[in-house]
């Protein structure tokens, strides 16, 4: 007899249709709460820190389609787990070759420049750490004043940073605001000679007409926090940078201006006391080997005042002569301007009046305190004048020993300790005034 019906037979593909529609539904919600949960964040971070190299820090991601997550409240920490940058939001995606950078918002200070300048030196020279190419845009980018200072500078812009890897050449591009025509590029290209010795060559090409902090241009190049406070917090540099890096030893010439320089802190540097705002002119300054080899350097400050001894030593060792009488006491000295030009020669610095200030280089009350020298001034005069006060011997530290370490080759090197150097300017009493 036929059965129309069997219970086991129904019973079963009840169950087979219940699995083949629910076990997807089951798998799709485990996902989904696996890629929400602490524990797949802290593997993408984990991952993140690997290919960075830097410690991070991620609120919460989301995968917005395949290959593609955003991370939100993301934070960058230093080697001493500092908090360097804060990213409110990033979207990464990863292509065949490249990888890709969305970043809504980046506040870029002292601290976080010279870590993404550190950043960018490993990608031009990990190749094994850094195969891919990488883009990264911002969309409101702005740089973030000294600690000193509490407003940012400058508008919020758009900022693009392109990361090209090829065989035998690595290079950076960076544009910020391209209707302004700011711009840096630096090329990497290494290969081989004939003889087999390997050739790195480094190119740095950088176009800035917005003015920048002084303090993040020198964590930018690798300098310390010495260097980029020794012109006070509200310092702002700009202009155009050529230099190329070649057998180890870098040569180039700038051409540009560094503006509200604080002449307290550069007197400070010096060990003295000043106050006023300056301006300095970069015309062409070239050099080549890591020593200056020409060019011209344009110096104006005031109103102000100066301490009487500082202005002694500047006198003295620039060989200016006075042209008024000794005051009465050696306090600070009222000025109205102060400026002069530096032109660089293979033997030393010539030093002419300013265009803009008519008699001497240093007015007061209206009357003119010191004449340009009518001579070169050798170079060695120049490390005295930096050096600190009652120094005896041939700068070894500070701002003229740096100088000594960039004169040109003509010039005799510095005497080690314990060496005088020969005719050495006065320090301290007995001045122009």
């Amino acid at each position: 007899m036929f059965i129309a019906r069997s219970a086991a037979r129904v019973r079963r593909a009840r169950v087979a249709f219940l699995a083949a529609g629910l076990l997807p539904c089951v798998a799709l919600l485990a996902w989904a709460v696996h890629i929400r949960s602490a524990s797949h964040r802290d593997s993408l971070r984990q991952a993140w820190q690997q290919r960075l190299g830097l410690a991070l820090e991620v609120g919460a991601v989301a995968h917005l389609r395949p290959g593609a997550v955003r991370a939100d409240r993301c934070t960058l920490l230093d080697a001493a787990g500092q908090r360097v940058l804060d990213l409110p939001r990033v979207e990464a995606e990863s292509a065949a070759t490249e990888d890709r950078l969305l970043i809504d918002r980046l506040r870029c200070d002292e601290h976080a420049a010279r870590l993404l300048a550190a950043l960018a030196r490993d990608w031009l020279q990990g190749e094994a750490r850094f195969p891919r190419s990488c883009v990264v845009e911002v969309a409101d980018f702005q740089w973030d004043a000294s600690a000193a200072s509490v407003a940012a500078t400058g508008p919020a812009t758009p900022l693009r940073v392109e990361c090209v890897a090829q065989a035998g050449s690595r290079a950076i591009r960076v544009v910020r605001h391209a209707a302004a025509g700011d711009e840096v590029r630096i090329v990497r290209t290494w290969s081989r000679d004939a003889t087999g010795a390997a050739i790195d060559r480094v190119e740095v090409e950088a176009s800035c007409t917005d003015p920048i902090p002084w303090g993040i241009v020198v964590a930018l190049v690798g300098g310390g926090t010495t260097a980029g406070s020794s012109l006070g917090p509200t310092a702002l540099a700009s202009g155009t940078l050529r230099v190329t890096r070649d057998a180890g030893s870098w040569g180039g010439t700038v051409a540009g201006r560094i503006a509200e320089i604080d002449v307290a802190a550069c007197a400070a540097a010096l060990g003295s006391r000043a106050a006023g705002t300056a301006t300095v002119d970069l015309n062409d300054v070239t050099w080549q080997q890591g020593r200056l080899c020409g060019g011209a350097i344009g110096w104006s400050a005031g109103p102000g005042w100066i301490d009487g001894r500082l202005l002694d030593r500047i006198g003295m060792a620039l060989g200016c002569q006075p042209r008024s009488s000794p005051p009465a006491t050696r306090s600070e000295r009222a000025i109205d301007a102060m400026a002069c030009v530096l032109r660089f020669g293979p033997n030393g610095a010539r030093i002419l009046p300013a265009g803009g200030l008519r008699e001497g280089m240093v007015v007061a009350e209206g009357r003119p305190l010191l004449d340009a020298p009518t001579t070169v001034v050798p170079f060695e005069r120049l490390a005295w004048m930096l050096a600190a006060p009652d120094t005896a011997y041939v700068p070894a530290s500070g701002p003229g020993a740096w100088l000594m370490s960039v004169l040109p080759d003509g010039v005799p090197p510095p005497a080690g300790d314990g060496q005088r150097a020969s005719n050495p300017p006065p320090t301290s009493g007995g001045g122009a005034f």
